[in-house]
């Protein structure tokens, strides 16, 4: 059975069944014919009448292609031979044997003719020489050091010259500038203006303290005083200078507190508190006079701040008072730190922790006031009209600071007046 098969020369192809007997498939891979699924295995015999696969037609065979005995390709023809060609099988190899007594002797390293010349003798160099010389220092300096005449050499001092030198030049200068600096910052006379002012509350505390134990120590000794007296400073005064409830007589007690004088003897005669021994009262009047020394050392800095702030800044003194002036110029830093600063910041100097409150949560109403509300025409005010007195005031106040500081005309009483006719308004 034949198979035409399309083409361009319309070539005929014998089957597979054909040419190598039915029950058998064609391997294109190995180029050689299988058993069919169903056929037996092939014998011997059978292999043997396969044919030659040099001599079969059809496509290549898959495997690398060999060289012809000729050295050259089947195909393209061209040579394929190289300095590692391919023994041919059909000759045998041949190796050929060493006669005996034969020693190999090793061929001779040919020479050029450059090598033949004499070597040139190269200088001796500059670190040859310098290693020479070191040596040589060395062991004459081991040797002087076995004498007892052998000092070794000081070192110079050595004084950096360069990018050194001008870093310890601007460190000089950099610690010159900041200490001109502080020293200016001190040299002002607000300086101490605004250590008095601080002072003042710390004295304020203590003297409070004081009288308070003092207080309550000579109530054991005579209780009805406190309840009738209700003035710490004056309590004080009839305990030091008085003492024992025994003397309370009406010369005693008018010199000191001739207001309540009757009240006072009356009920040191009906008193109903214990004997006190004579050590006991004398600690409890060194006491009282130590809390009258720190009032009377308050009343000195008023004085002191008062001489000061009406040379520092006497508009701003005027307008507020010398001892909310101090304080709020103790709140800035400096006068002219005060001078820049606008009407609201010092409005609000002393309330900082209630802005951040409102800041932090505005359903929290802001502050209307700090150290402003110390001023007698904000605290005469009545409450619904105080924020606004407050602003009026810290209007003023900036003027008059800026006024002392960059001028030198005395506008206080135009101040003074715009803020009672103001107060006038929102009485």
């Amino acid at each position: 059975m034949r198979r035409k098969t399309g083409g361009k020369f319309g070539s005929i192809r014998k089957s597979a069944s054909q040419k190598y007997g039915k029950g058998k498939k064609k391997d294109t891979a190995r180029g050689f014919s299988k058993p069919s699924s169903g056929s037996k295995r092939s014998s011997r015999s059978d292999r043997s009448e396969r044919p030659d696969r040099s001599t079969r037609p059809g496509r290549s065979t898959g495997r690398s292609k060999r060289p012809d005995r000729s050295g050259r390709s089947k195909r393209s023809g061209r040579s394929t031979k190289s300095k590692y060609s391919v023994r041919p099988r059909d000759k045998p190899l041949v190796v050929s044997k060493r006669p005996e007594g034969h020693v190999f002797k090793k061929p001779e390293m040919r020479t050029s003719k450059k090598s033949e010349k004499p070597a040139r003798q190269k200088p001796e160099s500059h670190k040859a020489k310098k290693t020479e010389s070191y040596k040589v220092d060395k062991a004459e300096s081991y040797a002087l050091q076995k004498t007892e005449s052998y000092e070794p050499k000081k070192r110079e001092s050595y004084e950096p010259k360069g990018p050194e030198n001008r870093v310890d030049e601007l460190r000089k200068k950099l610690i010159g500038k900041a200490r001109s600096q502080v020293r200016a910052k001190y040299e002002g006379r607000e300086a101490h203006a605004i250590r008095a002012a601080a002072l003042i509350g710390e004295l304020d505390s203590c003297f409070n303290l004081l009288a308070e134990h003092c207080i309550e120590w000579y109530s054991m000794h005579f209780p009805e005083l406190e309840r009738i007296a209700r003035d710490n400073e004056k309590m004080l005064k009839l305990i030091y200078f008085v003492g024992n409830r025994e003397k309370f007589t009406n010369e005693n007690v008018t010199e000191q507190f001739p207001e309540k004088a009757e009240k006072i003897v009356n009920a040191a005669a009906k008193s109903m508190g214990s004997d006190i021994q004579e050590p006991a009262l004398k600690e409890i009047q060194l006491l009282a006079l130590n809390s009258l020394q720190l009032k009377e050392e308050r009343a000195f800095l008023i004085t002191f701040i008062e001489s000061e702030m009406l040379e520092v800044a006497k508009n701003f003194s005027a307008v507020a008072g010398p001892l909310l002036a101090a304080k709020l110029l103790g709140e800035a830093g400096s006068m002219k730190r005060l001078a820049v600063l606008p009407s609201s910041t010092i409005q609000l100097f002393g309330a900082e922790k209630a802005l951040f409150r409102h800041l932090k949560n505005r359903q929290v109403k802001p502050p209307k006031h700090g150290f402003i509300f110390m001023h007698p025409l904000v605290q005469k005010t009545p409450r619904k009209n105080k924020g606004k007195m407050a602003r009026a005031l810290a209007g003023k106040l900036a003027i008059a600071a800026r006024e002392d500081f960059f001028g030198e005309k005395d506008i206080s009483e135009g101040l003074l007046k715009g803020l009672e006719q103001r107060f006038e308004e929102l009485k």
